[in-house]
């Protein structure tokens, strides 16, 4: 079984969000399940074997054409060829056709982010299956593009690397403890020293954070009127992904106004290394986001023994189970009083029944959302897609 990957992004080279850590965890879902793959994809200086990269120029979704035309160029030159083309998202799904038309194989498509264009009408019609990233995406695609599409459509979940193990040991590194309360404090030092905007009180004994890029729907503002509601020893951490300046610009100084009561900040453009060591001292991670066919950050939390409140209203709801919870963000109180909730029922780690809680997050994560999991689904699914063809 040989498989080609396209992809607009690649984690960690060069990555936007949560796409580019999908498709790297697809490459290495393929290692485990003993699949020959070739990888071509917008990146940087990479020098894997079978990873081929065109070189970004710019915001790389500010030129859909001249990317398609870099991607078509290194499938040229490297004459990739496989069973199955695997593109994600429209945008890569013409240089699947590309390589398609001129060495044969079929073509799996996954949506990581729904855009209900015509490009993307053109590429789930006449692609050989389509993979959503949850029930709740794959809802949205029978809705817009017809109930025909249910005959060639998956669902499959994202994974994530992310374990206990390596960021209580980042935190150890980093902050100076592992122990989760000691780290904390020292994550409230480090934020008041970076921050670009508000900053933390040293009575924040209790820290909410999330983390993702800094767009409108992501919808980050949520977390200043949570912030306000929070109990005085519990505050908010906000780490952002700069891509849209305008949005991170108004998100900064409204968290100036609120900078007085130290009780949110703003951090940008982290090191994974300090967020995963942060998301471990943390006592809740919390993501309002408007429009998410998933949420990778949400299952990365959880991941680390932290749990998570997610908005109810989409894919993040299939992420979580206890001692997460999905809240619709309509329901303002009941959101904000689930985060105060999980923020106090966390506090004390010295509790053991805080660590089973902790515990039963990780142990979701790992019976969900791990490489062997995806390893399994890809394979199938390839191998399906193959004898349907051939």
């Amino acid at each position: 079984m040989g498989v080609v990957l396209v992809s607009t992004e690649l984690y960690p080279s060069y990555y936007v969000g949560g796409l580019g850590v999908a498709v790297r965890n697809y490459f290495e879902a393929y290692k485990l399940a003993g699949i020959d793959a070739s990888v071509i994809a917008i990146c940087r200086d990479n020098t894997e074997r079978n990873v081929y990269c065109a070189e970004p120029d710019g915001f790389v979704y500010s030129n859909i054409s001249g990317v398609v035309e870099k991607l078509n160029r290194i499938a040229d030159l490297t004459g990739v060829s496989g069973d199955i083309i695997h593109a994600n998202d429209w945008f890569t799904y013409p240089v699947a056709e590309y390589i398609k038309k001129q060495r044969g194989g079929g073509i799996v498509l996954t949506i990581h982010m729904p855009h209900f264009n015509d490009s993307e009408r053109k590429a789930v019609e006449r692609a050989d299956l389509i993979i959503a990233v949850s029930n709740y995406e794959l809802s949205m695609l029978v809705g817009v593009y017809g109930n025909s599409i249910r005959d060639k459509a998956v669902v499959v979940y994202n994974v994530t690397d992310w374990t206990v193990v390596e960021a209580r040991e980042l935190a150890r590194r980093v902050f100076g403890s592992s122990n989760r309360l000691e780290a904390r404090k020292r994550v409230v030092e480090f934020v008041n020293n970076v921050a670009v905007a508000g900053k933390l009180s040293e009575s924040c004994d209790k820290l909410v954070v999330s983390w993702g890029r800094l767009t409108g729907q992501k919808n980050l503002v949520f977390l200043l009127p949570l912030a306000e509601e929070l109990e005085k020893d519990t505050c908010v951490l906000v780490i952002g992904r700069y891509v849209n300046d305008v949005y991170a610009d108004v998100l900064a100084s409204l968290i100036k106004m609120y900078s007085a009561r130290g009780k949110i900040a703003l951090v940008r453009d982290l090191d994974v290394v300090f967020i995963k060591a942060i998301a471990y001292a943390s006592n809740v991670a919390v993501f309002p986001y408007v429009f998410e066919p998933f949420g990778i950050a949400s299952i990365e939390a959880q991941a680390v023994g932290t749990p998570v409140v997610v908005n109810a209203e989409n894919g993040l709801a299939e992420t979580v189970a206890p001692p997460s919870v999905a809240v619709s963000i309509a329901e303002t109180d009941r959101f904000f009083k689930a985060v105060q909730r999980i923020a106090d029922e966390t506090h004390d780690e010295d509790l053991a029944g805080v660590e089973r809680a902790r515990g039963k997050a990780v142990e979701h994560v790992d019976r969900r959302f791990r490489l062997g999991r995806l390893a399994e689904d890809l394979k199938k699914i390839y191998f399906e897609v193959r004898a349907r063809l051939f």
